[in-house]
């Protein structure tokens, strides 16, 4: 009797939306959409309904870009500094060099 109804059910989050996406931790955001969407899915019945979050899931993928754009971009600073750090002592010394007493 259920399969003769709608297969699709698109379920929004309450009116401030943004705020829980704002959440920089993809679990955090996943644990609240989740315990908003599971009571629904629990009444509707598991077995009828097929849940599928794509929203989540590209954030999750999205995530992952970000964590891995931030390792390099703090490599790469790591390594300006080091550099810079190497010249400034490099010119001092030099500079030290040149002088006689």
């Amino acid at each position: 009797m259920v399969y003769n109804y709608a297969d699709n059910l698109v379920f929004t989050l309450a009116a401030p939306r943004y705020q829980v996406y704002m959440q920089s931790d993809v679990q955090l955001i996943q644990n609240e959409i989740l315990a908003q969407v599971t009571p629904v899915s629990a009444m509707l019945g598991f077995l009828a309904v097929s849940t599928e979050m794509t929203l989540l899931d590209s954030t999750q993928a999205s995530g992952i870009e970000t964590l891995a754009l931030g390792l390099i971009l703090n490599v790469m600073s790591l390594m300006v500094i080091g550099i810079s750090t190497i010249l400034i002592y490099s010119l001092l010394m030099i500079s030290i060099e040149k002088r006689r007493f």
